[in-house]
């Protein structure tokens, strides 16, 4: 329309701005209907460095547990996804549970995670348990690293042990408390 600016073509030689990649391409992956095998079978493809411009991983609403975990964090670890931002694996209320959580916490204790790595576990069965388990890993994993469980089913003692967890790493912040709300309250 009228109110619309154009902008001018951009000088020979000069780079046009970058935009993000669309949705399922470049930078984020979408993979659903997995289970630990199907999970397996992916990870086995992926060499380290692999996915180097992968900075989104939604790996939620699929059917696998604490194997498929292992197998995806032992190449994350490994380096396939260096600058994996965030990695999805909420709405898994079955599989995602206390021993699936213990799974990724051995993975951020090594430290060798993505450095600046957001995962979401929301909608998930994580209970007391595997949110201890991930609150004590916390200050191992790399300097960026959050881990945001709403809507799972951990207890005030997952919620707390968590919540100091990431308030000890990131500092005071309403984002916190966001990371473990609208939990079972007992």
């Amino acid at each position: 329309g009228a109110s619309a600016q154009r902008r001018p073509p951009a000088a020979a030689g000069a780079s046009a701005p970058r935009r993000p990649p669309p949705a399922g391409n470049g930078g984020r992956r979408n993979f659903s209907r997995l289970d630990d095998d199907g999970v397996a079978e992916l990870a086995n493809r992926l060499d380290d460095g692999a996915l180097p411009n992968l900075d989104v991983l939604y790996m939620d609403c699929n059917r696998f547990g604490a194997p498929g975990v292992s197998t995806l964090c032992d190449k994350l670890c490994g380096g396939a996804a260096p600058h994996l931002q965030l990695l999805d694996m909420g709405y898994i209320p079955d599989l995602m549970d206390d021993a699936a959580a213990e799974a990724l916490a051995a993975a951020l204790e090594t430290g060798n995670m993505p450095p600046r790595l957001s995962i979401f576990l929301g909608a998930t069965g994580i209970g007391n348990r595997g949110a201890k388990a991930l609150a004590a890993a916390l200050p191992h994993a790399g300097v960026g690293c959050r881990v945001v469980c709403p809507a799972t089913k951990m207890g005030f003692g997952g919620q707390v042990a968590l919540f100091r967890a990431l308030e000890e790493k990131h500092g005071w912040g309403f984002a916190n408390a966001i990371a473990v709300m609208a939990n079972r309250p007992l």
